[in-house]
């Protein structure tokens, strides 16, 4: 009995492994292997109003197949602000003729065409102009706007319905890069500098930024400049007897050298920076705090 028991002591541990063996072969040889979601052959669509050029932009990220139909056409029903009306039929291009039309890429208002060829964005931006489209927009409309966009495989009609909001968007100052102390020179120097920077947005473009400027109030209630506005400049030039600097032109950063002289009065400054718009109505206004200190 002592050795009966010893050999199915022996024996169980060699089964379980066995049996064990068998049922993660059956169970891997029975699971489906994932299946992967498909991609939207439709997707990504953007309407812009690029007011300060009175033109629309559509474009639309498209698959370039679809239930293996090749895409054979991308269309924009443009139905302005009455979603009843008699849409217009605008066609979109993946064929990179935006390059044809501006060889430099200097300019983002050539007529029409597509900045790239063949990365599957569809685009197009045409005149808002009772010349190119029934349903176009007097610039002074506000309020929403409709299309859909239809991708086409052959029998196969993807379509997404938007809808957006125009209207006068102001301008933004969405940092201002300002020192908060500055140290006053000693009489053997005539003045210390530094640097700033109004960051800015607008829904337009920033062609539609009209003016960026500042007054600066000192410590003793006279202003700098006689009062005069202190402008700021994205122009990406270069002045240094007028205290003028950027690095980079239309890109949104509006710069210029601030300096302190050895006459400049000690205490608390009071900079009040300005951004107008062409196409808004009033201006942004943000105020910073400087602290001339020997």
């Amino acid at each position: 009995m002592i050795e009966i028991k010893q050999h199915f002591c022996y024996l169980r541990p060699m089964r379980i492994s066995v049996f064990t063996l068998v049922a993660l072969l059956l169970w891997g040889c029975s699971k489906v292997p994932e299946s992967f979601e498909p991609v939207e052959p439709l997707q990504n669509v953007q309407f812009e109003f690029l007011q300060f050029a009175n033109k629309f932009y559509f474009s639309a990220l498209v698959q370039p197949t679809y239930l293996n139909n090749s895409i054979d056409s991308v269309l924009v029903l443009w139905y302005g602000p009455d979603s009843l009306a008699n849409p217009d039929t605008i066609r979109l291009y993946d064929d990179g003729s935006e390059v044809d039309l501006c060889p430099d890429f200097t300019d983002f208002l050539c007529i029409s065409g597509d900045y790239s060829k063949s990365n599957n964005i569809f685009s197009r931006k045409i005149p808002n102009t009772n010349l190119d489209l029934v349903n176009f927009i007097p610039n002074s409309s506000e309020g929403p706007v409709y299309l859909n966009v239809i991708a086409y495989y052959l029998s196969d009609v993807i379509t997404i319905s938007e809808s957006d909001t125009i209207g006068s968007f102001p301008s933004e100052i969405l940092f201002i890069s300002f020192p908060d102390t500055m140290i006053r020179p000693p009489l053997q120097d005539l003045y210390n500098a530094d640097t700033m920077r109004v960051f800015t947005d607008d829904e337009n473009g920033f062609d539609d930024i009209q003016a960026c400027y500042m007054y600066l109030l000192k410590p003793d209630s006279i202003y700098a400049s006689d009062g005069r506005p202190i402008y700021l400049y994205d122009d990406g030039g270069i002045e240094n007897d007028s205290f003028l600097w950027d690095k980079m032109a239309n890109d949104g950063i509006y710069t210029r050298l601030i300096t302190i002289g050895n006459e400049n009065p000690l205490g608390t400054y009071t900079a009040t920076f300005h951004l107008n718009a062409y196409d808004s109505n009033g201006d942004t206004t943000v105020i910073k705090y400087l602290e001339v200190i020997e």
